[in-house]
């Protein structure tokens, strides 16, 4: 064989080598991408409970500006009945 020979040779080992390893990475790529598709759901399902959570956060913060409110009108009310029932004396 002639040194032209062996570099051919070499070089197409070589070449099969690679296309072992480059299917092996290319397999562990998609069996990653397989993973990573199985565990998009449970994640998005968080994602959306987190979401709601904090819809209801809002809503208990209006419940609690509106409470704010009432009791300041309800303690106002009450201290102007209790000052009219001690002036009438009842």
């Amino acid at each position: 064989m002639t040194s032209d020979q062996l570099k051919v040779k070499f070089l197409e080992e070589e070449l099969a080598k690679f296309a072992e390893s480059f299917s092996a990475l290319q397999e562990s790529v998609e069996h990653l991408e397989r993973q990573a598709e199985a565990q998009q759901a449970p994640l998005q399902e968080i994602v959306d409970s987190f979401n709601s959570l904090k819809g209801g956060i809002k809503v208990l913060g209006w419940l609690g500006a509106i409470a704010k409110w009432v009791s300041v009108v309800t303690a106002g009310g009450t201290a102007a009945w209790i000052y009219w029932s001690k002036l009438s004396g009842k």
